[in-house]
């Protein structure tokens, strides 16, 4: 399995197991931001079986402006969890390193995602 695209926790939670290339997280589609697919035991889990999680910047473009900040919120969240793990980043569009690293991830990991790009 190379790359993988879900917003299932199950789903998210098995292809860390089997060690996916890059995993795209999307985020829930809820009204609460507090809700996440994602958490830090699957960020560790996905940083010792050396699993990117992927951000595809791409598909937040073509979101409405109320939509679009949820995700960007979603997407910080993830990154202060994944930051916290020392886990991979991958990006889909190679110029977004300082998004990146204004959304909280750090050098290392904007770095790294530019050469990660899915």
């Amino acid at each position: 399995m190379k790359t993988l695209s879900s917003s299932n926790p199950d789903l998210i939670r098995k292809a860390i197991e089997n060690k996916a290339k890059i995993l795209e997280i999307q985020p829930l589609k809820s009204p609460s931001l507090k809700k996440s697919n994602f958490n830090d035991v699957l960020a560790r889990l996905a940083a010792k079986n050396k699993v990117a999680i992927g951000i595809n910047l791409e598909r937040i473009k073509s979101l409405e402006k109320r939509e679009k900040a949820q995700a960007l919120s979603a997407i910080k969240q993830n990154i202060k969890i994944l930051r916290k793990a020392n886990t991979q980043i991958a990006i889909s569009n190679n110029k977004a390193r300082f998004l990146l690293l204004s959304l909280g991830a750090s050098t290392k990991q904007a770095h790294e995602a530019q050469t990660q790009s899915f």
